[in-house]
């Protein structure tokens, strides 16, 4: 991937990497409950996904 980033739900970046390998881990343990939308690119694709964050 060359670029990924997280962005809450008002449309801030809450996290973002770049130029990592084919998998990343995300730390959502000190991410506040709520909606996200989690974007990744890559030279020929760009994935966009929605989750939901609570913490237990």
């Amino acid at each position: 991937m060359e670029e990924v980033k997280i962005y809450d739900a008002s449309g801030r970046v809450v996290g973002s990497w770049k130029d990592i390998g084919l998998y990343v881990e995300i730390p959502m343990t000190k991410m506040a409950d709520g909606i996200y939308v989690v974007k990744a690119k890559s030279s020929s694709t760009m994935v966009e996904i929605k989750l939901v964050h609570i913490n237990e």
